[in-house]
This record gives C-alpha cells, structure tokens and sequence, in this order.
C-alpha cells in the first residue's frame, strides 16, 4: 500500500491555524463516530429484532462512516506531512 497522498485529494485544513484544525476535525469525525456507536448497538441490542431491510440499511450506514473515517485519516496524514515539511524548512534556514 502507498504512503503517498494524491496532490487532488488535500485536507480541507489548508491556512488554517492548529485550534482551528482542531476544531474543524472534532466536527469531522463526530458524525461518523457516532452513527457506528448508534448501529453497532442496534445490531448487539436485544431490544428489538432487525428486519433483513434493516440489516442492509445499517451496513450501508457503517460502510459509509467508515469510508468517511478512512478519508479524513488519510488528510489527516498529509496535513502532518505538509506541516512536517513545513517545520523541517523552518528549522534549515
């Protein structure tokens, strides 16, 4: 698997100050955090049983978080990279 980032996918972070990013990022992962948190307990919870419907419907919604998880993991790394970079010609001059 590639270390590299495609240049067309950069984070959405780009100018601005690390509180910032912070918060942007916080906002970015919520969502999908707490969609797996409220389906992973419908599928374990004995409250109520799921229809096969049901079933695909949240499997669709997990997919989704996940992949939405993965992409921000991926800007993630290349908002560090390009800080790191960043940093690293700061300090050589």
């Amino acid at each position: 698997m590639s270390e590299q980032t495609p240049r067309s996918d950069r984070h959405p972070w780009e100018g601005m100050d690390a509180n910032r990013v912070l918060v942007a990022i916080l906002h970015e992962l919520y969502g999908p955090v707490s969609l797996l948190g409220q389906q992973l307990h419908r599928l374990t919870g004995e409250d109520d049983p799921l229809t096969e419907d049901e079933y695909e419907s949240i499997f669709v919604q997990m997919d989704e978080a996940v992949r939405h998880l993965s992409m921000t993991v991926v800007h993630l790394k290349q908002y560090a990279h390009d800080h790191g970079q960043e940093k690293e010609a700061e300090h050589s001059t």
